[in-house]
């Protein structure tokens, strides 16, 4: 029994558990990160794949049901969020077309209408305003367009 004083320091986990998980590829290539990404996203009850280059992404997306949500490393070493996208268009355009992708950045933002991104997230971040925007990305309607505005 907790007593008046006491404080719940505990997070809120689960809050967003859907009835089918809601799957989440993210792409990052500085491991320890990735490994963080990965525990609060499954702490929250989604399932989340992860690699840490493009390439390995896009070995992974032709062997996995297609993801709901891509969180892409905007500056990663070989082959950098950008390029993974032209890669990603090209070799699976279906694919391409039907999963939303998220920069994640450490920059203040991403060139306006370069990249056929929803958005980006801006790092480092907080974990609560990190589940925030990643649930608020997968609930928006992705074929309302591409915006690179949100951070």
């Amino acid at each position: 029994m907790k007593s008046e004083n006491s404080l719940d320091i505990a997070p809120q986990i689960k809050r967003n558990v859907h009835t089918t998980p809601k799957s989440i590829l993210v792409i990052d290539d500085n491991v320890e990160l990735l490994e963080l990404y990965k525990t609060i996203l499954g702490m929250e009850g989604y399932h989340v794949f992860v690699a840490s280059s493009g390439r390995s992404a896009l070995s992974l997306l032709s062997e996995i049901k297609e993801p709901d949500l891509i969180l892409l490393d905007y500056r990663m070493e070989g082959m950098s969020g950008p390029e993974f996208l032209n890669e990603f268009e090209i070799q699976m355009p279906k694919t391409f077309q039907n999963v939303p992708v998220v920069f994640l950045t450490a920059l203040d933002g991403v060139p306006e209408g370069e990249f056929k991104v929803k958005g980006f997230i801006r790092k480092p971040m907080d974990i609560a305003e990190f589940l925030e925007k990643v649930d608020s990305y997968l609930t928006e309607d992705f074929n309302s367009g591409f915006s690179n505005v949100r951070h």
